[in-house]
């Protein structure tokens, strides 16, 4: 039996696939919590597609590659939660262009959150107006910070241990994306703590040492790689990396399609765990 047709509508297995991840996500969450919070990972990647006339007007193939010998492409940033593994939700747009970018994507994401989140990302989603509007929703934020050499704790406004500190944010000029009455609404200074390693520097908007010591924020970040892992075996062994739809509607339907195939995976695997764990 066909999981999705031209017929079915990209609404449609969206809701299905929202649904799915949200289910499986609830079943056992409260297993895997951490600090009694459900941690979201969020991460992009670009996919490639056949080269029809309907694809390249919506998905333009990169400059890099000549006319006529490229593929349409387009970027993907999906929502998994790090407790269950299972994909919340996903969005979709151009390589490039106004509001393309990763940031804009996941604030198209904004209603899959819920207060007392913890979105946890890469250097990409170190941003001002990120970290605001995440913390509007009552959701915390754990990012490694883009252009970490510039970070001297000397200079932080309270010092919570070593390399560990609050530092003072002042906001940026207007972005072209934001109109001037939501920028006006924006907080002119933002605190957030930064965390060093020997590798990176954190920035969190979880400042409460006593609550989050240094070493749990450090370990959480460590976990993000499992949305790395979760990438590779939905483009590589569901074979997600090369999409095979001629127009933009069944592309969308097709990447779907596979998450939702994904999180029904996901769950026969919690069901097994849970069983084999119940034998035990």
């Amino acid at each position: 039996m066909k999981l999705y047709c031209p017929t079915t509508s990209p609404e449609s297995i969206k809701s299905l696939l929202k649904k799915s991840g949200k289910n499986l996500d609830e079943a056992i969450q409260g297993k895997y919590l951490w600090h009694g919070r459900r941690v979201l990972l969020t991460d992009g990647s670009t996919l490639s597609m056949p080269d029809t006339h309907e694809n390249q007007a919506q998905f333009p193939q990169p400059k890099s590659q000549k006319e006529g010998l490229g593929f349409p492409q387009l970027r993907i940033l999906v929502l998994i939660s790090l407790g269950s593994g299972a994909v919340i939700d996903s969005a979709v747009s151009p390589c490039k262009g106004k509001g393309t970018g990763e940031q804009a994507l996941l604030r198209s994401m904004q209603s899959d959150l819920k207060q007392g989140d913890i979105v946890l990302g890469d250097a990409n989603f170190e941003n001002y107006f990120v970290l605001v509007g995440l913390m509007g929703l009552g959701v915390d934020a754990v990012f490694e910070k883009s252009g970490a050499r510039n970070v001297d704790f000397r200079t932080c406004e309270e010092k919570l241990g070593k390399r560990d500190g609050l530092f003072k944010l002042i906001r940026p000029s207007c972005p072209e994306w934001m109109t001037p009455e939501g920028y006006a609404q924006v907080p002119e200074e933002l605190i957030v703590r930064m965390v060093g390693t020997k590798k990176r520097i954190i920035v969190t908007t979880l400042t409460d040492k006593e609550v989050y010591p240094k070493q749990d924020i450090i370990d959480l970040y460590v976990s993000r790689w499992h949305i790395e892992l979760d990438f590779r075996s939905i483009k590589t062994m569901m074979k997600m990396d090369i999409l095979r739809c001629g127009s933009p509607d069944m592309v969308r339907k097709e990447i779907d399609v596979h998450l939702l195939v994904y999180n029904m995976i996901r769950a026969l695997m919690c069901r097994a765990a849970e069983k084999k764990r119940n034998i035990a």
